[in-house]
């Protein structure tokens, strides 16, 4: 939905409905979320120090599961909303809760078992702190699906890695 067709709706989160955009931004949440969890914990990463995967490797891998999500996402939002278009504030928070943030953990708990490239480790704990943040925000505060909640950022990142299917 253009920007300006957005403005017509009230812009208090209690007032207003969502835009197609939720649907969307849950899967880039998810989606990029997960993504973004590819990489470490800062006690190590993947399945172990002998197990990185080449970039390439990593990239496939990763981005199959991203798309896998994403697949679940788009079928469950469909289903889950009675107006795609404009979906309620109560539809909205409980696609959050009960579909967007199980489905971004399951993908994060997912590409935590892929280890990437040593040298590409650092970069791909930042993708996973963000990709935490924004889960948690979420998590917190379901009526941030659709709307601002660090997702965009991990998404910038992980679609520079070149996890496209990970980054909505």
């Amino acid at each position: 939905m253009p920007r300006e067709a957005r403005r017509a709706y009230p812009t208090e989160p209690e007032e207003r409905d969502i835009s197609i955009r939720t649907r969307t931004t849950a899967a880039a949440l998810a989606v990029g979320a997960a993504s973004i969890a590819i990489g470490t914990l800062a006690a190590g990463c993947g399945n172990g120090a002998n197990d990185h995967l080449s970039k390439a490797e990593f990239l496939k891998k990763g981005n199959t599961i991203c798309r896998r999500g994403t697949v679940e996402l788009d079928a469950a939002g469909k289903k889950a909303f009675a107006s795609p278009v404009h979906p309620t504030r109560q539809e909205t928070i409980a696609f959050a809760e009960q579909t967007a943030v199980p489905n971004a953990q399951s993908q994060i708990d997912q590409l935590r078992d892929l280890a990437p490239p040593t040298a590409d480790e650092a970069r791909v704990k930042k993708f996973l702190d963000l990709a935490e943040v924004a889960v948690h925000n979420v998590k917190a505060r379901p009526q941030l699906l659709g709307r601002e909640n660090a997702s965009e950022t991990a998404n910038s990142l992980a679609r520079e890695y070149g996890l496209t299917a990970c980054a909505g």
